[in-house]
């Protein structure tokens, strides 16, 4: 059985034996998870901050994928330039990063 201690909606502490405080919580939940109205656990949202992180790990895995086609004795298609081109420019090309869409590789 796991307790926690919830101040504000928000899992502040965590304890395997009832303490003054705190109630009992199923045992995958964690400090910092949010308590929803219907009693419910989640996990809080993501920051821009992390969310532009892991977009850009992303992008930079795409990128990394193409590299090949950059090679210099390659010519690249004037759709795969454009291609690079735009995720080199993510996220930056996009104020809102839950609305950022890569493009899309040619083929």
């Amino acid at each position: 059985m796991t307790y926690a201690k919830i101040e504000s909606g928000v899992v502040t502490n965590m304890s395997t034996t009832p303490e003054d405080g705190y109630v009992e919580v199923p045992d995958n939940i964690s400090p910092g998870m949010i308590q929803n109205k219907d009693k419910s656990f989640s996990n809080p949202p993501k920051t821009n901050e992390e969310i532009l992180d892991n977009l850009r790990v992303k992008r930079d895995q795409l990128l990394r994928e193409t590299d090949v086609y950059a090679l210099s004795d390659r010519n690249l298609s004037d759709e795969m330039k454009k291609y690079r081109h735009d995720l080199r420019n993510l996220p930056a090309s996009n104020s809102d990063p839950l609305k950022i869409v890569f493009p899309k590789k040619p083929e």
